[in-house]
């Protein structure tokens, strides 16, 4: 098996990403990573899309007009963050050495056309501890180009505290040693990370303060000499996210999307300084100018709506429910909005486009469902989109089973079409095995009824077992607790007597900080297992964000078992055993367990451990991956990197009894051998 996942990590491992066009609009660049994921190169190519797109396919056949851009020996550091200078002439990125016990990390500035590196000189005692970097916009000063290079800088926990500018100036050799990096802000609250982000407009940079529940950003760049401009106070229950355009005028437009965050904490719920009828819950979207900031955080508004709260669609749940869509995140040009949205039944997405000429003229996005089945059955991922002044947006749809497929929707045109290089889909895998794989594997969404209730959308991937499985579209989606055996068995060839073969089922768990689990391409795990006939099934338990900010509150601190019981009641009806009438005959055999493993990583260790501790019954296997397992000493000691940022997520059991009391009911080490009676 090890072999087989060498052998598989050795032949996918030379993906091309689908060309992305740059912030100026001048190149489209793309990536090869290596051999075995090695290393990595990106390059870039004129933007005649014909032949940007071919280059893609085989970087290496692009001649002298393919230029590389950087390039990383994963065997000798770990690549960080990236960005390109808005004119594109130079590309800064982050590398931690891994040839050092310390890890030190270092940003350099490559002129990509000359290939001359410049290394950033960081403040006296802060070498190690490079987090991020960003351009911010270029000024012109007596002639010559200068660069505004933005970074932040970690404490010695690891926390990101503090930003940084700098001036890049190619004509004095890089960086000014007569201007050393600027500090520009600094947070001491050790729940609070920072960071910084170019906005899409490309005349600022965001410096982020951000905890799980609130937040605050101030402005950096153009029109702003002075201190960072603060857009709004950070207000705990009340999180914002902004995005600022490059208006024709002197007055750019600033987008921020805003909800509360914390419906269960005193602020939000009582409204203390926050109308109920400007933000609820899910993201509603603002427009506002620049001139405008800062905004009051006492109770005024963010601003003019532009989107405000969930979108009713007209067509019902599975139980004749109203099924809303809610805003998950934007992409801002010039003359487009592009929302991306999720349905509060299912989860499943949409992108929808609003002219911001004509508020009142948008379409959909028509997501193709011959990848990946439709909207619920993978992923639905935004590409890069930094050309502010582009009508097209670029995305990729992928699932566990089928590789990153890249399409390009003309805004304008309102067309939609497959892109990458030519033959070859965005993952350097052909078109032909692209749409063999969306045929030989079936994704359903199933909803299974949990213990008080509520229904739980539940993902299932498996290689298909008949004709009807690629061809029953509309029995593929928001089934309420089916008999799984009928959908996911295949028939006996055998004589009647004998059952139908079982499935084994491995069920993925993750369920925590309001994140979506995670359906992307997986081949290294994903291929194996189904190709051996086991069935993947994703939970997306309350705590996870597939439907919506209640979904999350719902699994998160105090109600975390809600969480448990979500992935136990998946559980069961996986494991439920097949119906001997289907097998025929007189004396059908007794009905059998389907075997099922329990899978996490990391945060999803909390859920799988607590569901093993308590229905050991139901599991015949459990791989944990990285996984968090024991909250009760993470929460209390103060010492460990995330504590302070985490209480917000688990609760704080040093000054509250109740959360003390709910982490002592779940946590997976507090109650490793302590087995829960069970029924049967």
């Amino acid at each position: 098996a090890r072999r087989e996942l060498e052998e598989r990590a050795a032949a996918g491992g030379e993906g091309v990403a689908a060309p992305e066009i740059g912030p100026a609009g001048r190149y489209f660049y793309f990536a090869e990573d290596a051999s075995g994921l090695t290393g990595r190169r990106t390059f870039r190519r004129f933007p005649s899309e014909a032949e940007a797109e071919a280059a893609a396919a085989d970087p290496r056949s692009g001649g002298s007009s393919c230029q590389e851009v950087f390039s990383v020996n994963f065997q000798l550091e770990e690549l960080g963050p990236v960005s390109l200078s808005v004119d594109e002439e130079y590309v800064a990125y982050v590398t931690t050495s891994l040839l050092s016990d310390s890890r030190p990390s270092r940003v350099t500035v490559r002129h990509i056309d000359s290939g001359e590196k410049f290394v950033l000189r960081t403040p006296t005692g802060l070498e190690r501890r490079v987090h991020s970097v960003e351009f911010g916009p270029a000024r012109l000063d007596d002639g010559d180009r200068q660069h505004e290079l933005y970074f932040t800088t970690a404490n010695d926990l690891g926390r990101p505290d503090a930003a940084y500018r700098c001036s890049f100036d190619p004509s004095e050799g890089g960086f000014s040693s007569s201007m050393p990096p600027e500090l520009l802000f600094r947070d001491d609250d050790e729940a609070h990370f920072v960071d910084v982000s170019r906005t899409k407009g490309r005349r600022y940079v965001a410096i982020h303060s951000t905890s799980k529940t609130s937040n605050q950003i101030r402005l950096a760049g153009d029109g702003i000499d002075n201190a960072p401009a603060l857009v709004r106070e950070r207000r705990e229950g009340v999180q914002y996210y902004v995005e600022c355009s490059d208006s024709d005028d002197e007055d750019d437009d600033v987008l921020i999307m805003a909800h509360l965050s914390n419906a269960d904490s005193k602020t939000a719920a009582t409204g203390d300084g926050v109308r109920d009828g400007d933000i609820g819950e899910e993201m509603s979207l603002f427009q506002t100018s620049v001139s405008d900031l800062p905004l009051s955080s006492g109770g005024g508004s963010f601003g003019t709506p532009v989107h405000r709260r969930p979108v009713k669609d007209a067509a019902a749940g599975a139980g004749g429910e109203d099924n809303t869509y809610f805003l998950e995140e934007i992409d801002l040009f010039a003359d487009y909005l592009a929302l991306y949205e999720r349905s509060s039944i299912d989860g499943g997405q949409r992108i929808r486009i609003i002219d911001r000429r004509r508020s009142e003229d948008e379409c959909i996005v028509p997501i193709p469902d011959t990848i990946v089945g439709g909207s619920c059955g993978g992923v639905i991922a935004p590409g890069g989109n930094i050309h502010f002044d582009s009508t097209k947006l670029r995305f990729t749809v992928e699932s566990p089973v089928v590789p990153p497929v890249a399409y390009e929707f003309d805004m304008e045109a309102r067309t939609l079409r497959r892109v990458g290089g030519g033959e070859e889909s965005s993952s350097g895998v052909k078109d032909a095995d692209v749409d063999a794989s969306s045929k030989k594997y079936v994704h359903r969404r199933v909803l299974i009824t949990s213990a008080d209730g509520t229904r739980v959308p539940m993902t299932l991937v498996y290689k298909s077992h008949s004709n009807a499985d690629a061809d029953d579209e509309d029995a593929r989606w928001n089934l309420v607790d089916p008999p799984l055996h009928s959908l996911l068995d295949p028939p006996s060839s055998s004589s009647s007597s004998s059952s139908p073969r079982q499935r084994p089922a491995v069920l993925i768990g993750y369920g925590s900080y309001g994140q979506p689990i995670d359906l992307s391409y997986d081949p290294l795990l994903a291929i194996p297992l189904v190709e051996r006939g086991a069935v993947l099934a994703y939970a997306h338990v309350r705590g996870g964000g597939e439907l919506g900010r209640g979904w999350y509150r719902r699994g998160r601190k105090y109600e975390k078992e809600r969480s448990v019981e979500d992935y136990l009641a998946c559980a069961a009806a996986l494991a439920s055993a097949s119906s001997g009438a289907a097998s025929g005959g007189e004396n059908p055999p007794p009905p059998r367990r389907r075997p099922v493993a329990a899978r996490a990583f990391s945060a999803g260790g909390v859920l799988v451990g607590a569901a093993l501790n308590r229905r050991p019954d139901l599991f015949a296997a459990a791989s944990l991956t990285n996984a968090f397992l024991d909250v009760t000493t993470a929460m209390t000691d103060t010492s460990l990197f995330l504590t302070e940022h985490e209480r917000d997520e688990w609760g704080d059991p040093t000054v509250d009894d109740r959360a003390a009391e709910c982490i002592a009911k779940y946590c997976p080490v507090t109650n490793a051998g302590i087995v829960a009676s069970v029924s049967e």
